[in-house]
């Protein structure tokens, strides 16, 4: 079995396990399981993106203040 085909199976069981224990309602399962249907994993179609998975293209810089940056660095 190749690697790309374990992993998917693994995501699978992984949601499967996921409902079987109630952390996951049926109706999000089965969106994740679609989802998972339209990821490549040949990457042969790289610019194909499922709209949900897309990045999100506007987002606010986040701003820190310098008795922030000092304590965490």
């Amino acid at each position: 079995m190749a690697s790309n085909e374990q992993s998917t199976e693994g995501i699978k069981a992984f949601i499967s396990n996921k409902v079987i224990s109630g952390n996951l309602p049926p109706e999000e399962a089965e969106a994740a399981l679609e989802l998972l249907g339209t990821l490549d994993p040949d990457n042969t179609a790289v610019d194909d993106v499922h709209p949900e998975l897309e990045p999100v293209s506007e987002f606010e810089p986040v701003t820190m203040s310098p008795s922030w940056i000092r304590t965490h660095r």
